[in-house]
């Protein structure tokens, strides 16, 4: 049942990766589901929603600038609690997406993507360079 779940979205990633216009977002779920076939994981999606919609509201008063780049920082490492591994750093759990977000921990680069992700939903212009 796995290896079926696997092919499928091998097949999957192959299609996007073949097409031209790449959405990190995208591909980094479908990564996520190669890992943890069994998982589903769009709800993940409506939780960064959920982040990009509050953050949105808290920036709202903010003045555009660096005051907004610190409350995204305050809300998602301070209040939501996202952080590096705490005890295990190379434990597969801290690369995938969704894990990350269940778990509000991760490698500093899964931790890049969702500050991103979140970054845009509110409205900031956020890139990974």
């Amino acid at each position: 049942m796995i290896e079926g779940a696997r092919r499928d979205v091998v097949k999957r990633l192959v299609r996007y990766a073949s097409r031209d216009g790449h959405d990190l977002e995208t591909g980094l779920f479908l990564l996520d589901a190669h890992g943890a076939p069994r998982e589903d994981l769009r709800g993940y999606r409506r939780v960064l929603d959920a982040f990009g919609e509050e953050l949105g509201k808290r920036m709202a008063s903010r003045p555009m600038g660096r005051r907004r780049v610190d409350e995204l920082v305050e809300y998602l490492a301070g209040e939501v609690g996202f952080a590096g591994p705490s005890d295990n750093f190379h434990h597969p759990d801290n690369i995938f997406l969704f894990r990350a977000i269940d778990r509000r921990e991760g490698m500093p680069l899964t931790l890049c993507a969702i500050y991103r992700f979140v970054a845009r939903r509110a409205g900031l212009r956020a890139e990974l360079l």
